[in-house]
């Protein structure tokens, strides 16, 4: 399905700044196949300049089936909106153990952690149980948690 999506790059310090295009754009009109495609392209040319992803915000109300739609390794994070109408739940998946967040960024910013190396859509949900919002992020070049072993020299 075609959208128009906003650009937005992301520090190691969470802080979020959009990213323009050549024609000074800040907006991209794709599927969302093609709005993860330029967004991957986009976070291989600013990863030497602090940025971890560049995510791609839909900007409309869609319809959206992430998963028939991209076909890499992906996980689907689900946040929706509390019923005392301020605050955010994560819902529970294989990557989240769920919880109970005061405002929507730190939701987020707390499931592409979780999805730190998987092709990653975070559906907003509004009250009714509507899609609010998809943001996705290509992440399977980052790990928030490198691992590195011991040296030991004899």
């Amino acid at each position: 399905m075609r959208g128009q999506w906003a650009l937005k790059a992301v520090r190691y310090d969470l802080k979020r700044s959009c990213v323009r295009r050549v024609d000074g754009s800040d907006r991209f009109k794709g599927t969302a196949c093609q709005a993860l495609e330029f967004s991957a392209r986009a976070q291989a040319h600013l990863c030497n300049r602090g940025i971890i992803r560049v995510e791609a915000w839909s900007t409309e109300q869609m319809e959206f089936d992430f998963v028939a739609e991209i076909e890499q390794p992906r996980i689907v994070f689900v946040i929706k909106r509390h019923r005392n109408g301020r605050d955010w739940l994560a819902e529970q998946n294989e990557l989240h153990h769920g919880g109970w967040w005061r405002e929507l960024r730190p939701a987020i910013d707390y499931a592409f952690f979780r999805g730190c190396r998987k092709v990653c859509a975070v559906h907003v949900v509004d009250g009714a149980g509507k899609i609010e919002r998809v943001i996705l992020a290509d992440q399977r070049g980052w790990d928030s948690t490198p691992v590195v072993g011991p040296s030991i020299e004899v």
